[in-house]
């Protein structure tokens, strides 16, 4: 699609049934939009300029290929109602809790972890309550003591071993971050790399 920034009065938008992968752009600049549909397209992400929108009231992007998670949305206060059904968003942002005038949020059908998606079938109320609790888990176990956390993997010869580490214990919004207290890493060499270093730089003996 072409750029739409120069509708600035714009009030409605429908997109929906067009195969799209991304949306147009200039879509920061449509200030004036309270309604956004997306529905049945092929996107992958959401544009965080999409959460700006001070006036956005409802946004229907269900049928995508949303996922792993939405932008943060504290940036839409206007936003009431919110449709992210049958996508593949495996959590939901804490910033969920900052919409004043939350009304309805449809979640289903995503890959949501099972207390999470319980919560969000529950209605605005319930989801807001679990997002609640988890960032006060969060917080509890944010002091004190380091958690034991141990990682082990099995890497192929010259893996990055740091990115794995990153990858292993990157938590999710609703999740409480891990303190790394160990991390394993068995390497599996070729033969000839095997070979090589049982054998270290001892000399090899002339038969």
């Amino acid at each position: 699609l072409p750029p739409i920034g120069g509708l600035a009065s714009l009030t409605t938008l429908g997109l929906s049934h067009n195969q799209l992968a991304a949306l147009p752009a200039g879509l920061e600049q449509l200030r004036r939009l309270t309604s956004l549909s997306v529905a049945h397209n092929k996107l992958t992400s959401l544009p965080r300029a999409l959460f700006s929108l001070p006036q956005l009231t409802l946004l229907c992007a269900s049928h995508n290929l949303l996922g792993p998670r939405l932008p943060p949305v504290a940036a839409a206060p206007s936003l009431a109602h919110i449709d992210a059904r049958h996508n593949r968003l495996e959590t939901l942002p804490r910033s969920l809790l900052a919409l004043p005038r939350l009304a309805t949020a449809r979640f289903d059908d995503n890959l949501l972890p099972p207390p999470l998606a319980a919560a969000a079938a529950g209605g605005v109320a319930s989801l807001r309550h679990h997002i609640a609790e988890s960032a006060k888990g969060t917080r509890r176990g944010g002091g004190g003591s380091a958690r034991l956390h141990v990682v082990c993997v099995e890497a192929s010869s010259g893996a990055n071993l740091h990115a794995m580490a990153r990858a292993a214990l990157d938590p999710g919004p609703l999740e409480t971050p891990p303190r790394l207290c160990a991390f394993t890493a068995r390497l599996s060499l070729p033969a000839s790399e095997a070979s090589a270093a049982e054998g270290g730089d001892a000399p090899k003996r002339a038969s």
